[in-house]
């Protein structure tokens, strides 16, 4: 292959968390796609709710590792406390770790993609979770990856930390 280099990209190890958080939006936007009908059909229908949780609840330790772009109010436990004290984020690190672990620990919250509709106008998907204490409850993989997607712009803003920054 010939040809002058117009740009080079490149990544390191400890990116800044803003990479993950471009992902997340990246992965919110696929959802919406997917729930309008408007997406190009993916693989596995299912990783598209598992992969927007995994990046969503782990930008709780991109945040945490980036000590050069991120405030001291936001560094060391703030952001893995507040990922498992919000409703949302704490759902995306269940579904995320059941994904990965294929079930929990007891004392832990296990989750997966229950389900997926695929109709003639779009697709939805329904996470469906039980709690250690028994309790067990259904919830919007959509709904649920933009209250995520809000809890973390919460966050984001309490510690005046700009989402678009370079």
């Amino acid at each position: 292959m010939s040809g002058t280099v117009r740009r080079t990209l490149s990544r390191t190890p400890d990116g800044p968390w803003r990479e993950l958080w471009r992902s997340v939006l990246k992965r919110l936007q696929e959802l919406e796609a997917a729930y309008a009908g408007t997406l190009f059909e993916p693989s596995d229908w299912t990783a598209l709710p598992v992969d927007f949780c995994k990046d969503c609840f782990h930008l709780k330790d991109w945040i945490s590792s980036d000590t050069a772009r991120v405030p001291m109010s936001a560094r060391g436990r703030a952001a893995d406390q507040y990922a498992r004290q919000d409703p949302a984020i704490a759902l995306t690190g269940d579904v995320a770790n059941t994904a990965k672990h294929r079930t929990r620990k007891p004392g832990q919250t296990a989750a997966h993609v229950a389900r997926v509709d695929l109709t003639d106008g779009g697709t939805t998907f329904t996470i469906e979770w039980k709690r250690p204490d028994g309790t067990t409850g259904t919830r919007d993989a959509l709904e649920l990856a933009r209250a995520a997607v809000n809890g973390w712009r919460q966050f984001l803003t309490t510690h005046h930390m700009d989402e678009n920054g370079t």
